[in-house]
């Protein structure tokens, strides 16, 4: 019997929703207040340092291939120092992009900071985390431009992923080049990139109501607006991603270096007034921007942050949220007696809300400048963990996660049983940590963790992927009522829980596993064994090729182990260490089609021999790709199966041209009608792109029948230019 948790929709909605949540704040025009993150912390965790550095090889002059627009970002500061590895002469990564940078007059610029980051388009999932926390979007790889204007930046590996990438000039406007992909072993060339000075903001300051009375020593701040905009400023690696000047004795200021195009939000603020907000303001090349500010005087907020217990609660972050969504959000942090005050508010009722690590968050509505504020803050709950081998070993070094359970009878007890058949829920509250114990310590403890059904995910080297059996804290009473006294249902198991303290510490004891042995042998069509084919273990039902599942992959914990194999010189694998549940099988090799392995039952610890796995030979698929018959440059080329054609079977390839408008997949697909379609990557920007290019697909839109026993296919796309 399959594996209950694919089956089991519990996880479907609310990622659906959180992706309608992502579409609504990607079209939505404002940029919204962030809001703090509340995920519970482990104190062993570490988080790993995926900063790469490199310096630039030197890219051929010639012909622009690229030459992309420049968009609202997140302005011009000094850039930071990126070499934060040891620099070496050249780039030796097997891909990479590189390309020269000039001013508008093609003069080589030296010292520009180049960065790439993931685009958030990759998962749109990310947005709604993107914008609670700014550290989430970084680099993965910079650079700084030679003497000569030539940079590069490589990558050790490439993913089929989007990215995009940043040029930042102190000097000039901020070159942002969107929809980016990297293929394995090939550098791609982006030409020639041309820094424009940017545009002009200036403007007055003055007190509100009071034109001829300047506000000196006012500061002005520039910043991209719009939701997605937002996003993608914060993946520049500094927090001071912004254009910033000082107001003069007069009460005038100017901005140089501002976007040429595009819209920015610009605020101004000065001591003893709020702080005002121009959200909306659209730039362009030809005309310098006025805008001008009237300061009202700001007012003052007190208070202080307590536990249940009376006891101060210093470093907790209080926030002023007003009921209008034109005003500002403003913070504070308590001090050591828990003390705090807000200044520079406006008029009008704001929701304080208090956070702070260890405590559910506080808040108090309707609340008036001038007013003073006592919050209390309950203590969050907690677990302490415990690691096993089977022997009763205790374990000090492994890997340990959080994540929610949704047990299938909520009237049963707790235990290993429900865990068999209910369901892993959809997002980690706690991702991945390392955990190292000192010699004084048998636990690992997880803070905050809030109210609900939990399991704990643990790991360590020479065992398998375990879960502890379900925890569950308290429901809170705006959840749901506790039962009744002396009545059955508050005597089930599932209500045990309810008798812990707020704050309590459940204990999570684990014992490991040594999990299942898979073992196989991958055939080619002619029943020769086939080295090197690359296994890879999946979820059972899993669909490699929908585009839904790949924007939820990150967002869908799985009760499997990944593990990632080739094939040896007989065609054999051997996959060790397997957690406990059902799997599928994807082969893959470069002279095959890529196959399925569906429904393995590994619920049983032992080893499990599968029949030889054969491998169909298929066709390799390429062509030229043009735009009225002219190579352009990079574009983009997608080959899917037809709308009627079973879910399990469907295929859905993506890759981008060279420099001379030749595509090729590298993945061999069967016999069958496929469609193709195009457009051009990169330069449009992030709030046109997808809609641009789903109109060029459409125009773009080729079917064709792959015939069997044709080792390569080759099929032309030409994009007509839009009537």
């Amino acid at each position: 019997m399959a594996d209950p948790e694919p089956k089991n929709a519990r996880w479907v909605l609310p990622a659906i929703a959180l992706c309608i949540a992502a579409v609504a704040a990607y079209a939505w025009p404002r940029q919204q207040a962030a809001t703090p993150s509340s995920a519970p912390h482990i104190s062993q965790g570490k988080p790993a340092d995926t900063s790469r550095s490199s310096e630039a090889p030197r890219a051929p002059s010639g012909k622009d291939l690229l030459i992309p627009e420049t968009v609202a970002d997140s302005g011009r500061t000094e850039a930071p120092d990126i070499n934060r590895a040891n620099p070496t002469d050249s780039v030796t990564e097997p891909q990479g992009l590189r390309g020269l940078v000039v001013d508008q007059r093609m003069r080589a610029i030296p010292g520009v900071a180049v960065y790439l980051s993931e685009s958030v388009s990759n998962d749109p999932l990310l947005f709604p985390k993107a914008q609670q926390q700014r550290h989430l979007l970084v680099p993965i790889a910079s650079s700084k431009s030679a003497a000569d204007g030539a940079f590069g930046i490589g990558l050790a590996v490439a993913q089929e992923k989007v990215y995009d990438l940043f040029v930042v000039s102190t000097h000039h406007a901020t070159l942002r080049i969107t929809g980016l992909r990297l293929l394995p072993n090939n550098w791609h060339d982006l030409g020639t990139l041309i820094l424009e000075v940017g545009t002009t903001i200036r403007g007055r300051v003055c007190i509100a109501g009071q034109p001829n009375m300047p506000v000196p020593h006012a500061i002005v701040t520039v910043s991209s607006g719009g939701a997605f905009a937002d996003a993608a400023m914060r993946a520049l690696p500094n927090e001071q991603g912004a254009l910033i000047a000082n107001v003069n004795a007069n009460g005038d200021y100017e901005l140089q270096h501002a976007p040429t195009r595009g819209i920015v939000q610009v605020s101004a603020i000065a001591p003893g007034f709020a702080r005002v907000v121009k959200r909306d303001v659209e730039l362009n090349s030809e005309t310098p921007a006025t805008v001008n500010f009237e300061l009202p005087p700001g007012k003052t907020l007190s208070g202080s942050v307590r536990t249940t217990t009376g006891l101060p609660i210093p470093n907790a972050q209080i926030e002023a949220l007003p009921k209008t969504a034109d005003q500002p959000a403003l913070v504070a942090f308590s001090d050591d007696q828990g003390a705090f005050i807000l200044r520079g508010m406006l008029e009008g009722p704001h929701t304080i809300r208090a956070t702070a690590k260890g405590f559910r968050q506080a808040k108090q509505e309707d609340v008036a400048p001038g007013q003073m504020v006592q919050l209390t803050m309950a203590p969050q709950n907690r677990i302490q963990v415990i690691a096993r081998a089977p022997s009763g070993r205790l374990l000090r070094q492994y890997r340990l996660s959080l994540r929610r359970f949704f047990p299938k009878d909520h009237q049963a007890p707790l235990d290993a049983a429900a865990l068999r058949v209910g369901t892993i829920g959809s997002i980690h509250e706690v991702s991945e940590q390392r955990v190292r114990l000192s010699a004084d310590r048998d636990y690992a403890e997880l803070n905050g963790v809030p109210n609900g059904i939990f399991v704990c995910e643990v790991e360590a080297e020479g065992f398998a992927k375990t879960l502890s059996a379900p925890i569950r804290f308290p429901i809170p009473a705006s959840e749901g009522p506790a039962p009744a006294p002396d009545t059955p249902e508050a005597q089930a198991p599932s209500w045990l829980a309810l008798a812990l303290p707020p704050g309590a510490a459940q204990q999570a004891e684990v014992v490991l596993n040594k999990g299942a042995r898979l073992r196989g042998q991958v055939l080619g069509e002619d029943g020769a064994p086939l080295a090197g084919a690359l296994v890879t273990t999946q979820p059972a039902g899993t669909l490699p090729d929908s585009p839904m599942l790949r924007i939820l992959r990150g967002w869908t914990p799985r009760r499997i182990t990944s593990r990632t194999q080739r094939t040896d010189a007989n065609g054999a694998f051997v996959l060790e260490r397997l957690a406990l549940t059902t799997y599928q099988l994807q082969i893959e090799h470069p002279d095959a089609c890529r196959t399925l392995a569906r429904n393995i039952d590994l619920k049983s610890p032992g080893e499990k021999a599968l029949p030889p796995i054969t491998m169909a030979s298929g066709s390799r698929i390429e062509g030229l790709s043009t735009v009225d018959g002219r190579i352009v440059g990079q574009m983009k080329v997608i080959l899917t199966t037809p709308s009627t054609a079973p879910a399990d079977m469907a295929i859905r390839l993506e890759t981008v041209t060279d420099r001379e408008g030749r595509y090729r997949f590298r993945r061999r697909i069967p016999p069958g009608t496929y469609a193709l379609r195009c457009a051009v990557a990169g330069s449009s920007t992030p709030e046109s792109e997808i809609f641009n290019q789903l109109l060029q697909f459409k125009r773009s839109s080729k079917k064709f029948v792959v015939p069997p026993s044709q080792d390569v296919v080759q099929v032309d796309l030409d994009l007509p230019s839009e009537k």
